[in-house]
């Protein structure tokens, strides 16, 4: 059935010039649709207030500004407001206009929602979700004036109708995109003759945005006002391998006498208060450069130094063996202050797991960045999926111990029927997340990413269907140590000791109530995190079961395996609340174990115990990132020699195959008191999962299992 036009005019009346756009040619293919709705977005929408910042957006704002129904997500594709439109249809009521609203936000809606194929109970940490990372660097040195001569020339060298729609689909983006550089320049320029206060920092950035991103950056200065530019574009997400990119022009205007390292530190830490202002993502500095060797530059060293005591970005130090002294001690006085930041990875481990992802990945293997909280991408190049899917291993648990436990005849009966029931269950979450990225292709278009991508323009495919030169999906994994410590304990009490099944069972039914002599021998059983092989063994079957079963299916995007992950964020609490008592003595509705460590609380035997535990689970196996959690006491990191005994501990981890660890330094009763009087506390940080929050606005549960985390000398 064809629908009637929509009139597209009434809709710019409005200030809904998305919406307009994507109206404009109703019989388009939806690239082409999505294109023309940003270009009228770019063209027409307000832009943020310049109140004579050096950085241009600054602080909270989108680049233009929202406030339309009608908007563009970095991870969803467009998106409706309902509760906006809503109000915008009844303040028109009566008007050719509020029919016109009605009519177009029920198509809208009526598009695939993102992930809405994957069933809800396979949502662990994401559900379709999509961080990415733009080519920062090569737009600096090509500017959008290249990546237009690009397309031409993509575009002279074909005749088939597909790639000829999208290259037409980029044309109108680009066109969106020229035209908001140049409104940006006038709204500075006419902020700077209304207040001649503006004019120092104005007049410097105006010129520095009257050439960049359209032409090549040729400053660092210029580099940095156009990645803070492309970063507001891009939605605030990601800033990738920023000290690989920017560091030339750090140390071109250095030799060059142009800028101080003090002026370059406040410009850093200016993009850092911007990323924190819009809760944005993740930058990667360090590690292995093009030419194979460390990657280390004055930018990485600036970075870590305007990362003490920040949020975000989740600063994420790619660490090499033979990462020069100076550049762990700035990140050990940086991880002092308390933010988490950085977050440390084992170079040499990513590097050689990479390839078992990425078919021909070679010398890109060095461009591996981090999405999100901590998602393994390939910066500029890449779809990766952020995160896809998930299952919470331990809410498998509870129904087949009533299933199975009493008509199993051995422990390993019943672990290899666990094992069975986790690899269908993941089965599913790779069917539904095949079925998701499918429908995101044919449906929600991502056309700014598809410009700014690898290798999207060269092979004229858009980026959802597949265009970026790397493709897959993360599946998530929750619950690991509370399954392995659950089966130790059948194992312990039910298989080998003296509790029958059937009490067993009695005490998780009651949630422990009454049964507290049960819960004690369960207290009493083996734990993974204290390098006990009774619990670590199982984990490490567990583990290795499941990153081989995630690893077996193949992502529709791509056609390649899909990345396990072990990322447990701020979900951790949540996950748990809709899972029964469980055989680990964890209470109905008690959070779950965080990431790939141990449960809260129960790794007793100290910090180097811990580590030898999570080191034998085959880490390497899951490069959607296993996230591993340390809480170390700040005494550690008050002399040289603390800070030196705490690089042995992180060297001799990832030396076990350990591929990432954060640390959290806080004292027990600083976090006492913030909970007793947060108001006190507005500015504490701790680390979750893949990056770090303000203390305050974590759940009760969160801020209790933050406590509960054991504080290692």
């Amino acid at each position: 059935m064809i629908q009637a036009e929509i009139d597209f005019s009434l809709l710019h009346e409005a200030g809904e010039y998305l919406a307009a756009g994507y109206f404009e040619e109703p019989a388009a293919s939806p690239v082409r649709r999505f294109s023309r709705g940003l270009r009228r977005h770019f063209e027409r929408s307000p832009l943020p207030p310049y109140r004579g910042e050096t950085l241009y957006p600054s602080g909270a704002a989108s680049l233009p500004a929202g406030g339309s129904a009608v908007y563009f997500s970095y991870w969803s594709s467009l998106n409706v407001d309902s509760i906006s439109l809503r109000e915008k249809i009844e303040q028109s009521s009566g008007s050719p206009l509020s029919d016109v609203l009605r009519e177009a936000g029920e198509r809208l809606e009526s598009l695939y929602g993102v992930g809405s194929a994957i069933p809800i109970e396979y949502a662990l940490g994401g559900r379709g979700y999509t961080h990415s990372i733009i080519n920062y660097g090569r737009v600096l040195s090509e500017g959008l004036d290249g990546y237009s001569l690009r397309l031409e020339r993509c575009a002279s060298a074909t005749d088939s109708p597909g790639k000829l729609d999208f290259y037409a689909a980029m044309r109108d983006l680009l066109a969106g995109l020229r035209a908001l550089q140049g409104r940006t320049c006038e709204h500075i320029g006419e902020t700077i003759r209304a207040n001649p206060s503006c004019r120092q920092t104005g007049e410097r950035l105006l010129s520095a945005l009257g050439r960049v991103p359209r032409e090549p950056a040729s400053s660092f200065y210029e580099a940095m006002a156009a990645a803070n530019f492309l970063w507001y574009l891009d939605g605030c997400d990601n800033l990738g391998r920023f000290d690989q990119d920017l560091g030339p022009y750090l140390e071109q205007d250095i030799s060059g006498g142009r800028i101080s390292r003090a002026g370059a530190l406040e410009l850093v830490r200016l993009l850092w208060r911007n990323v924190d202002a819009n809760s944005g993502w993740n930058a990667a500095i360090g590690g292995t450069n093009h030419q194979g060797r460390p990657g280390y530059n004055l930018l990485t060293d600036l970075c870590l130094e305007a990362a003490a005591g920040m949020r975000r970005p989740s600063v994420a130090l790619r660490v090499r063996k033979d990462m020069p002294d100076a550049v762990f001690e700035r990140a050990a006085l940086s991880i002092a202050t308390g933010c988490g930041l950085p977050a440390l990875y084992n170079e040499e481990a990513y590097l050689e797991a990479l390839p078992h992802i990425f078919d021909g990945i070679g010398e890109d293997a060095c461009l591996y960045a981090f999405g999100g909280c901590t998602e393994t991408m390939v910066h500029g190049c890449s779809n990766v999926g952020s995160i896809d899917g998930g299952i919470n291993l331990l809410s498998l648990l509870p129904g087949l111990v009533r299933d199975r436990l009493a008509s199993s005849d051995s422990f390993e009966t019943f672990l290899e029927a666990y094992l069975d029931s986790m690899r269908e269950a993941i089965a599913e979450v790779a069917k539904g997340v095949n079925r998701d990225q499918r429908l995101k292709a044919e449906n929600q278009p991502q056309p700014l990413r598809s410009l700014l991508i690898d290798d999207c323009l060269e092979r004229g495919t858009e980026y959802n269907a597949g265009g970026a030169r790397y493709n897959t999906g993360v599946i998530n994994l929750g619950g690991l140590a509370n399954v392995a410590d659950s089966l130790a304990a059948l194992k312990e009490l039910v298989f080998e000791g003296e509790i029958p099944a059937a009490d067993f069972l009695a005490a998780l039914d009651s949630d422990f109530t009454g049964c507290e002599p049960v819960r004690r021998l369960i207290q009493a059983c083996p734990k993974f995190g204290n390098d006990d092989d009774r619990a670590d063994a199982i984990a490490v079957r567990v583990a290795e079961a499941a990153f081989r079963a995630v690893r077996s299916h193949r992502a529709w995007r791509g056609n390649t395996p899909f990345e396990p992950a072990c990322i447990m964020f701020v979900t951790y609490a949540g996950a748990g609340q809709v899972v029964k008592a469980t055989p680990d003595g964890r209470r109905a509705g008690d959070p779950i174990s965080d990431s790939i460590g141990p449960v809260q609380g129960r790794d007793t035997h100290g910090p180097t115990a811990m580590l030898a535990s999570v080191g034998k689970l085959s880490l390497s196996a899951a490069t959607g990132t296993p996230i591993l959690n340390i809480r170390l006491a700040k005494e550690l990191f008050a002399t040289p020699e603390g800070r030196r005994k705490f690089r042995s501990l992180v060297r001799g981890f990832f030396d076990l195959g350990g591929m990432q660890i954060q640390v959290s330094v806080i004292d027990q009763a600083v976090l006492k008191d913030a909970i007793a009087r947060p108001e006190r506390h507005e500015d504490l940080i701790v680390r979750i999962g893949g990056y770090s929050e303000y203390f305050n606005r974590l759940s009760p549960e969160l801020k209790i299992s933050v406590l509960e985390r054991t504080e290692h000398l």
